[in-house]
């Protein structure tokens, strides 16, 4: 359950990011504001996940975080978090969840996008 929580709320925050830089509305609105807020609660969520003793909620959290790299909807401020915490899954007992952090910096080298540098 808590693994397919992971995956929806990944899924939100991808559809409403696509949403937002769709709008062609230029002024803040309380919506976009209160999605702002939900957002980062998410992306709390996702990153208490990653600490989970299923190791599969934990292997399908960096997936998550690999399918917001791919599409673009990790704001700037979560890398620098999002890196050590993938390098730190990359010394977890369970191999699927190695593999499942190697994704995150695999495909945020194939989408063009670069982790910042310290």
């Amino acid at each position: 359950l808590r693994s397919g929580i992971v995956m929806v709320i990944a899924r939100i925050v991808v559809h409403h990011s696509e949403a937002g830089a769709n709008a062609a509305s230029h002024a803040p609105t309380t919506g976009s504001e209160m999605f702002l807020k939900s957002k980062q609660h998410f992306l709390k969520i996702l990153v208490e996940r990653i600490f989970d003793v299923s190791a599969f909620t934990r292997s399908k959290t960096p997936q998550s975080w690999a399918y917001l790299c791919q599409h673009k909807a990790i704001p700037i401020g979560y890398w620098n978090y999002i890196a050590e915490i993938a390098m730190g899954r990359l010394e977890d007992k369970a191999a699927l969840v190695r593999k499942s952090a190697l994704q995150v910096f695999a495909r945020s080298r194939t989408s063009s996008l670069q982790l910042p540098r310290e």
